[in-house]
């Protein structure tokens, strides 16, 4: 999982929204130190240089949590890129928009599960 652009944060997503909605069933990612795996309602991260005798090697949070993390990091981040210019003012718009339009669908799931 390594989210260096809008486009990676906005494929992660697009997957997790796909297996949220019951279109897939697991989906699976990784980061630098950690396996990723999703299902509907939990999504699990091991660590994966620990040893098997640590007792912190796993965390694991509801699917939907997950997706607000991301989101709400994808639009803090691009806001910091806008202001330093890093990132287009518009090109930080249009993500934002894009992003307050997910955390919406997002409360409409959370409600209906």
């Amino acid at each position: 999982m390594g989210f260096l652009d809008f486009k990676s944060v906005k494929e992660e997503i697009e997957n997790l929204f796909d297996l949220v909605l019951g279109k897939i069933n697991l989906y699976e990612n990784g980061g630098n130190a950690n396996f990723i795996k999703s299902d509907k309602y939990f999504t699990t991260f091991e660590d994966i240089f620990s040893e098997e005798d640590e007792e912190d090697q796993v965390c694991k949070i509801e699917t939907l949590e997950y997706i607000k993390i991301i989101l709400v990091w994808a639009k803090e981040n691009d806001l910091y890129k806008s202001q330093v210019n890093v990132l287009s003012k518009e090109k930080a718009e249009m993500a934002i928009t894009w992003i307050e339009q997910k955390l919406n669908e997002i409360k409409k799931i959370d409600f209906n599960i």
